[in-house]
This record gives structure tokens, C-alpha cells and sequence, in this order.
């Protein structure tokens, strides 16, 4: 969102001004309740966002509590989390501002790419998910709450969701400082993607995945008001999406931190399980492409409930539904459906493969069963040994018990 700051205003930074001695202004890029961002470029080239804040919307313990939270930040070294570089406060135009940099990330929001193509489809989601949840694993790990995840805080870089990264961290909150956060102990956050508990101070990492969750669900729909529909117990209606969207929403968006997957490592290893892996999978549509709406899939087209271990898969009577497979040979999307013309050249039944980490597991499964045949074959071929030996040693110490000396 661009600024309409006036130039003789002080939180307005001219194009090509210098700040804190490195940095020079390139362009206003956004502007929140208590700062501005810019585009700037560094003297080695690199571009930064550059967030200016006015200290007096802090206490000065609160201050404190901020550049120590930004210091903390800085620590985190993962590719989904926006890299911290600066946090410091300086003077600029006879006043003083605090000035925080962070790495530029060059891409649409997914609020705009919502806003732009509408809904967003279910693999692109499910990419971004995962990329997001294995950032989250790492701040998490600190005792760092980002607790206003949203479609405007997710950035898309060069439009790529297994690129996607977690910006602005200005309200986050890190509990193993023992400190109230920047904003004290008031709510914080989107009240549309905030989890409920949120809303009577208290935070978790469960409660930053309940808001991953709703921001999935909204893209997915491609409209944020999508959110607010929810059931009688609180449950965010997910009808008519990819069976695997569904489901991962599902997990993150329990009404109870308790009804929700126990960390963001158990977003990441949700991927990996047997029961979404059987899940069918969402074809893959190219971003910024038109695409149909996902399709309402009956009740009773649904393959039927599992238990989480999930050691068979069961079928409702009946005849299957018609499917259609994707595959992609080379850079080519094709698509082969069951109900194709008799007339229709024949074409080969598509390959269908697992996924890599399906295939690995499966691989350090069968090293396993092989380390443990040969562990119980020497276990056996030594206890015959050793009954051996111990057989001998008895006869041979009864024999010399019973015989008269020489």
C-alpha cells in the first residue's frame, strides 16, 4: 500500500536521501498504524525494507522490550522468515525515529494475489504452507509468537509459494524474554485471523497456526470475509475445497488450541502422513492463470474415515466416480480423463508415482526390517554358541568331578 505523506512531513523520506549513514530512500512502499516502510538500497547494492517507527508511541520500557525483541530476531536464520539487519534508533530531520531493516522481498503479497486472480489454488496453498510452517518451526524454537499472521504479511517471492516468506514481525512476541510486548498486554493482531484466545491475552505457537490457517482458508476462497463463516462449535466452513487444503485447515483451526496440531514441526510432518498422502492431490495450476473454482466433491464420494494410524483404506459400495489425472511430462500439462472417445487415439495409461518422501520412508522402512533379520540371525547363532560352550563346560567340570585322580 503506498504512502501519501506530504514532503514537509518528518516521517517523509526523500528519494535518494540517506539514512543512519547507508541507506538511501528509493521509494515509499507501505505504511501501517505506527510506521512507515521504504525500498532502499544499501552502499554494497543489496535492497532492505526500511521501517520507521516514531518513539513516542512507545514507552520507554516498551522501547526496550522492542529492540531486544528485534535483537532476538536477527538470530533466526531461516529462508521463510524475513531477515532482521538493523534495529536502532537515529536521528533524522531534528528528530529522533527508531529505524528497523529487513531483507527486501521482491513479490506480491498473498493478498494481492488474491486480490488479482481471485481464489488461489489448493497446490500453490499447500507449498506455501509447508514453506511457512517450517519457518515458523524456527522462531517457535526461540519462544517467538509472530501473532499477526495474515495474507498481507505473506510474501510471494518472484511469485513462487514454495518461496513464500513471513514479514513483519512489529508486534511479535517473545516469551522467553519475560516481557510484555511492543503494544503491552492488549490484543494484538487481526481480530478476522486472530485465534480466540488471543482475544484474552493469551498467545502460543498454536495460536500463530490457527491464524495460518484462516489465511490459507481466505485465499483459498479469495475473499478474507470467507473467514467468519463458522459453525456452532467455532469451525471455519472448508466445503467444496481440495480435500487436501481441507484437511491441513482443518488441523491448524481447532477452536481449542487443544483441537489443533500440537506445533508448527507437526504442520511439517502432516504432509508426510499416510492419510494425507492417500488424499487425492490437487492438480497444479500455474499462478496468475484462470482456473475453475474448486469442485463440491458429495458426501458420499468422499473415501471414508480413517483412524490417524491409517493401515487400510476402505471404499464406499457402489461404482467409482469417473476421475481425471493430471500428469506432467516435461514442462506440459496433460491432462487424461476415463471417459475418452472410443474413437479417440489410445493413450497409455499415465504412470502414477509416490511422492519422494513417501518413497523414502518406505526405503528406511525396508533398511530396518533388513538391520533387524540380521540382528536377531546373529542373536540366535550366537545363543546356540554360547549354549555350546556352556554345555561343554558343564560336561567337562562333571566329568572331572566324577573320575578318580590319576
Amino acid at each position: 500500500m503506498s504512502s501519501t505523506l506530504a514532503q514537509d512531513d518528518p516521517w517523509f523520506l526523500d528519494p535518494g536521501s540517506v539514512v543512519i549513514d547507508n541507506f538511501e530512500i528509493e521509494a515509499s512502499i507501505g505504511r501501517g498504524g505506527m510506521s512507515e516502510v521504504y525500498r532502499a538500497r544499501n552502499h554494497a547494492g543489496k535492497s532492505v525494507a526500511l521501517k520507521i517507527l516514531r518513539p513516542e508511541c512507545f514507552a520507554q520500557a516498551d522501547l526496550q522490550v522492542l529492540l531486544h525483541q528485534e535483537a532476538e530476531l536477527r538470530k533466526v536464520n531461516h529462508p521463510a522468515i524475513v531477515e532482521y539487519l538493523i534495529c536502532q534508533q537515529a536521528e533524522h530531520r531534528g528528530q529522533s525515529f527508531i529505524f528497523i531493516v529487513m531483507d527486501y522481498v521482491d513479490g506480491p503479497t498473498l493478498r494481492s494475489l488474491s486480490q488479482t486472480m481471485g481464489p488461489v489454488p489448493a497446490d500453490a496453498l499447500l507449498k506455501l504452507a509447508r514453506r511457512i510452517g517450517q519457518g515458523l518451526v524456527a522462531v517457535h524454537e526461540r519462544r517467538i509468537f509472530h501473532r499477526d499472521i495474515s495474507p498481507d504479511n505473506i510474501v510471494l517471492r518472484d511469485s513462487n509459494p514454495s518461496e513464500a516468506v513471513l514479514i513483519d514481525f512489529g508486534i511479535a512476541l517473545n516469551e522467553a524474554s519475560n516481557d510484555e510486548s511492543v503494544i503491552g498486554d492488549r490484543f494484538a493482531g487481526k481480530q478476522r485471523y486472530a485465534a480466540p484466545e488471543q482475544f484474552e491475552g493469551r498467545i502460543s505457537g498454536k495460536s500463530d497456526l490457527y491464524s495460518l490457517g484462516l489465511t490459507l482458508l481466505a485465499a483459498a476462497r479469495g475473499d478474507p470475509r470467507a473467514v467468519d463463516e463458522r459453525d456452532g462449535e467455532g469451525r471455519p466452513n472448508t466445503e467444496g475445497l481440495e480435500p487436501r487444503l481441507a484437511y491441513v485447515i482443518e488441523r491448524l483451526t481447532g477452536p481449542r488450541p487443544q483441537d489443533r496440531l500440537p506445533s508448527a514441526y507437526g504442520l511439517t510432518h502432516l504432509f508426510d502422513t499416510e492419510k494425507y498422502l492417500r488424499m487425492p492431490a490437487p492438480p497444479v495450476v500455474a499462478l496468475g492463470q484462470p482456473h475453475a473454482p474448486a469442485k463440491e466433491i458429495p458426501a458420499q464420494e468422499h473415501v471414508a474415515s480413517l483412524p490417524e494410524d491409517f493401515t487400510e483404506i476402505s471404499v464406499p459400495p457402489g461404482p467409482l466416480p469417473q476421475a481425471t489425472v493430471a500428469v506432467e511430462p516435461g514442462n506440459k500439462l496433460q491432462a487424461i480423463s476415463d471417459d475418452a472417445s472410443p474413437a479417440a487415439e489410445p493413450v497409455d495409461a499415465p504412470r502414477l508415482r509416490p511422492s519422494a518422501a513417501l518413497i523414502a520412508r518406505l526405503e528406511e522402512t525396508q533398511r530396518i526390517r533388513v538391520i533387524r533379520r540380521r540382528q536377531r540371525t546373529i542373536f540366535v547363532a550366537g545363543s546356540i554358541l554360547v549354549a555350546y560352550v556352556i554345555g561343554f563346560a558343564t560336561a567337562f567340570v562333571v566329568a572331572t568331578s566324577i573320575l578318580p585322580p590319576v
